[in-house]
């Protein structure tokens, strides 16, 4: 009985024993398998934060790439926009500011040509504004400050009535060509070729003018310097009270040469 009783003791002990190491065997087991899981995040995680890096500095390339791009067309735009651009005359008014206007060479490229090369010579410099109408348009360009003055040269008249084709109407900021009216004498075409010096901008729409003047371009900035001058008090022969000087005129043509203009012999009245 006491033999046996120490054989199932001693049994007893081993059992234990193995189910201690099975124990541990299991929870190596467990914290292999717990390694290996929190490994396999923190690489999943590593990959996709690489990943999202990846991403975001593809993303940073493309953005960079299309700033470049953008900055490329921008540039190419603005190279094919100076040499499109119309020349912008900047006239300087004595006690008003400054106007721009816009000529237009396609319309009317001679009277264009004329313009600008009269500004270039700063033949408008401190020259008036002579005639002022409220409500029609104000005049200059006259080196004797009355609309009289006599010049050594004309243009031809640019305009439908001397077989031109000019589609620009004369709208309010419209500026075109003054010339002189020789009907009375029977020399129509004397009259449609003599504009020189002499230019008017509308003050408002005066459709009665399209077709008989030469209207080649319009004011873009500065209108409301226009509609101040147009309020100036004038005396019976709508000259006004208080001189309105231009300062200067520059234009600025973008590079562009629109060379010499076509000019005439003066028709001479006195020779009637």
């Amino acid at each position: 009985m006491n033999k046996e009783g120490n054989t199932n003791k001693s049994a007893t002990y081993e059992t234990k024993a193995d189910k201690k190491n099975y124990i541990i065997i299991i929870l190596c087991v467990l914290a292999i398998i717990s390694g290996a899981v929190a490994g396999l995040v923190a690489w999943n995680n590593n990959k996709e934060k690489t990943d999202q890096n990846e991403q975001i500095s593809k993303e940073e390339v493309e953005n960079i790439e299309s700033k470049e791009n953008n900055v490329n067309e921008e540039n190419e735009n603005m190279n094919n926009n100076e040499e499109g651009k119309n020349p912008v005359v900047t006239m300087k008014i004595k006690n008003y500011g400054t106007v721009k206007i816009e000529l237009y060479p396609d319309i009317a490229p001679n009277t264009v040509k004329n313009f600008i090369s009269l500004i270039n010579e700063k033949y408008y410099d401190g020259l008036t504004f002579h005639r002022i109408i409220d409500g029609f348009m104000i005049q200059g360009g006259d080196k004797s400050g009355t609309g009289s003055g006599q010049t050594d040269f004309t243009i031809p008249g640019e305009f439908s009535e001397n077989d031109f084709a000019n589609n620009l109407t004369h709208s309010k900021g419209v500026i075109s060509m003054a010339r002189r009216d020789y009907t009375y004498y029977g020399k129509i075409k004397e009259g449609y070729d003599s504009a020189a010096t002499q230019f008017f901008i509308m003050l408002e729409d005066t459709p009665s003018l399209d077709g008989l003047y030469a209207s080649f371009g319009k004011v873009i900035s500065g209108m409301d310097i226009i509609e101040r001058i147009g309020k100036v008090k004038t005396d019976s022969n709508d000259r006004p009270k208080e001189t309105v000087i231009i300062e200067s005129m520059t234009v600025d043509t973008f590079g562009k040469d629109y060379g010499e203009p076509e000019r005439l012999e003066p028709f001479d009245i006195s020779q009637l």
